[in-house]
């Protein structure tokens, strides 16, 4: 494997053939922060598979000024990986860590992965996932620590819970009385010409809960 700054025609083309990536981590995102000056980096990991390189893990990484000499790197909803495999993670992020000390003025790097961290039957926690588990021990073995807030209480953290709902079958108005007045406001203010939808009964689309807890450390 080989750790390195990828082009942005190449981070194009792997996160087009991901199955789920959120849109800090898109191609776009990235030209959207670039035109307003910020500077983003695409990085990732290649791998000869068959005979051929493919890149098999990656990131958008946003330099965020800090304290006008410094920078902190910063990954929302990523890296976009196998989290499965715990050889490519702790190479991925053992070779991230020595990609950014090359810059002197680094003195951080914060991230939250996309990992679910453990499922949910609605709103209840049915099992841990013990790859979020393995990669915990990882980050952990690095020297990566959780950062224990939540985005309300900092604006600088990400949101890192996802919660589904089963709608199918329901009307605009069935929705709106089964949801908590925060989310009902939020449907009242946008209108119901916007948010009403047929959704069919049964066509429901299996969506995992995700839950990624944001970490980070010095570099």
């Amino acid at each position: 494997m080989r750790f390195t700054r990828l082009s942005q025609s190449a981070y194009a083309r792997f996160v087009h053939d991901q199955e789920r990536v959120l849109f800090p981590q898109l191609p776009g995102y990235a030209a959207e922060r670039r035109s307003e000056g910020t500077e983003i980096h695409e990085v990732g990991v290649v791998e000869t598979i068959d005979g051929e390189e493919r890149v098999v893990a990656a990131a958008l990484v946003r330099y965020q000024p800090w304290k006008k000499v410094f920078k902190r790197a910063n990954i929302a909803y990523g890296p976009v990986m196998d989290y499965s495999r715990p050889d490519l993670v702790r190479f991925f992020f053992d070779h991230l860590i020595s990609y950014l000390k090359k810059d002197r003025a680094m003195v951080a790097l914060r991230f939250n992965p996309l990992l679910a961290e453990r499922f949910y039957e609605d709103i209840t926690p049915v099992a841990d996932n013990p790859v979020a588990d393995v990669f915990a021990a990882t980050m952990a073995e690095l020297g990566i620590s959780r950062l224990r807030r939540e985005f309300y209480e900092s604006a600088d953290i990400q949101a890192r819970f996802f919660y589904t709902k089963d709608i199918s079958g329901m009307t605009f108005a069935d929705v709106t009385k089964s949801v908590g007045q925060v989310v009902r406001t939020g449907f009242n203010r946008a209108g119901d010409a916007r948010c009403r939808g047929e959704i069919p009964r049964g066509g429901r689309v299996p969506y995992p809960q995700r839950h990624p807890v944001p970490h980070g450390r010095p570099v």
